[in-house]
């Protein structure tokens, strides 16, 4: 098929990662006709330029997605399933609905979820006798007169990592943190209310921080302090390659 741009030409050179693998750079044209020739979904393809703070879905590129869809026929055939004709051009930013699974879960009733610091007080115990007993084998006894220095280190240094975990987590993953007053997509949207849902399900009283960073891995974490002050941040590689279900999977308590 003859492919040719009926749209303005702009000058960005384009990069273009598909399931973790970049490439490029390319011009608009080369870009489409990438896309089109390889028969790569738009809804599950991120692109970036110069001067764009983020990746962002193909598809939800206006000017290139619309570009596209006049040039690919076929495109119908490479659009994620359940997704109606007439709503092409409303890709999700994250290639997910969360709303349908955000329902099932708020039907599920609640999880049951109960902290108990007696509990938490017994596992740190029990970790710093471990540490303890462990330097005073291989050590045939020696360390045992460090005893009280080993067990203010080990409650002291724990603690202040926990103190600043997510300040430091932030700031070595780069995390944009999901602002619940002004959504950057609906995609973001349907994320964070499916946090808020598994939230509710598991007795918290406050929703945790809802945050997305830049990585191939498929990873997903929380940190923090208390459950006050713990934010919850997702790769984007786990948003490009997991559905709306593998997602609340893991980010199921």
């Amino acid at each position: 098929m003859s492919l040719s741009n009926g749209s303005r030409t702009g000058g960005e050179r384009w990069m273009l990662a598909v399931e973790g693998v970049q490439s490029g750079p390319y011009t608009e044209e080369e870009l489409q006709r990438h896309i089109y020739d390889n028969g790569i979904n738009p809804s599950r393809c991120y692109v970036w330029t110069k001067g764009m703070s983020n990746w962002v879905i193909f598809a939800e590129e206006q000017r290139l997605f619309s570009a596209f869809k006049e040039l690919s026929s076929t495109y119908q055939e490479l659009a994620p399933p359940n997704l109606p004709n007439e709503r092409l051009g409303e890709t999700k930013k994250l290639g997910n609905d969360f709303s349908s699974i955000s329902a099932v879960i708020q039907n599920k009733g609640h999880i049951g979820i109960q902290s108990s610091l007696g509990k938490t007080l017994a596992w740190f115990v029990l970790a710093n006798a471990a540490v303890v007993i462990s330097l005073a084998i291989i050590s045939g006894g020696a360390l045992l007169e460090f005893l009280p220095f080993l067990l203010v280190l080990g409650s002291f240094f724990p603690l202040i990592a926990l103190l600043f975990s997510k300040s430091i987590a932030k700031r070595a993953h780069k995390i944009e943190m999901i602002n619940s007053d002004n959504f950057k997509s609906e995609s973001e949207k349907g994320l964070y209310q499916l946090v808020e849902t598994l939230s509710k399900r598991a007795g918290l009283e406050n929703v945790p921080e809802v945050g997305i960073y830049q990585s191939n891995d498929l990873n997903a974490f929380a940190t923090g302090m208390n459950k006050k002050r713990s934010p919850v941040a997702f790769s984007s590689g786990l948003l490009a390659n997991l559905d709306e279900q593998g997602v609340a999977a893991v980010a199921s308590p």
